[in-house]
């Protein structure tokens, strides 16, 4: 076969092949032809363009006044050493009054004079009521609130309400139980009564259920010695 030949044949098989190729690749799509935005789609299965009016979105629900995250509580597992306290929550950002956590204590606080930094946003101090330091256990949670007073920044735990509980009305003809804690503690202690110990509805306490003697109720000297009298003689002066 000549070289003329053997060419003629080789152009033939290459355009044969060609050929095939191209039918093969007829059935796939070019890079070209394959969408790459979602706005290439037909929209043949009326998937949602929009939010349909039974939704209800985020700015509605902030509009009603429903609540958001940032006045949820969050919950914080509590770290750091005595009277240092430190936080973290991913949600947490930024301090802003009316911040709420639950904040439960890994280390035990000091009254002297406690801090708690969430996240690293800062030192600040923890107190209760006002400005009165706190000292809670180990694995107690305390509902702590981020407020500023003036200038100053603090974590407030809610205390006892002043007004209901430190201020007393004279009462009588109750019975009153008497109120005692078994230990003393600047941060608060559960307090107990005890049923036979009381004020009764006559104004007079009672001790294991009976009526704690006045002094009217003890006789004098004087009197202890006519009672002596009066019983080893006849009561007329007679001697003995």
């Amino acid at each position: 076969m000549s070289n003329k030949n053997i060419k003629e044949v080789l152009k033939t098989l290459a355009s044969s092949l060609k050929e095939y190729v191209d039918n093969q690749l007829s059935n796939y799509a070019k890079s070209s032809d394959i969408p790459t935005k979602v706005s290439q789609l037909i929209n043949d299965s009326a998937y949602l363009k929009s939010v349909p009016s039974e939704y209800i979105t985020e700015d509605e629900l902030n509009a009603k006044g429903y609540a958001n995250k940032e006045v949820g509580v969050y919950y914080i597992q509590g770290g750091g050493t005595s009277g240092v306290w430190t936080g973290t929550h991913p949600d947490i950002t930024k301090y802003y009054s009316g911040l709420t956590i639950n904040y439960k204590v890994s280390v035990a606080g000091k009254a002297s004079g406690t801090t708690l930094n969430i996240n690293g946003l800062g030192a600040i101090p923890v107190v209760r009521s006002v400005t009165t330091g706190i000292n809670y256990p180990v694995n107690s949670i305390v509902n702590l609130v981020y407020t500023v007073d003036g200038s100053t920044a603090y974590w407030k735990s809610p205390d006892y309400d002043g007004e209901n509980k430190t201020n007393s009305n004279n009462l009588t003809g109750t019975k009153l139980f008497l109120v005692g804690a078994k230990v003393q503690a600047s941060s608060g202690a559960t307090t107990n009564s005890n049923a036979n110990c009381y004020i009764g509805t006559d104004d007079c306490l009672y001790s294991g259920g009976n009526k704690v003697a006045v002094q009217s109720d003890i006789p004098t000297v004087e009197e202890v010695a006519q009672q002596v009298i009066d019983m080893l003689g006849d009561g007329n002066g007679v001697a003995y």
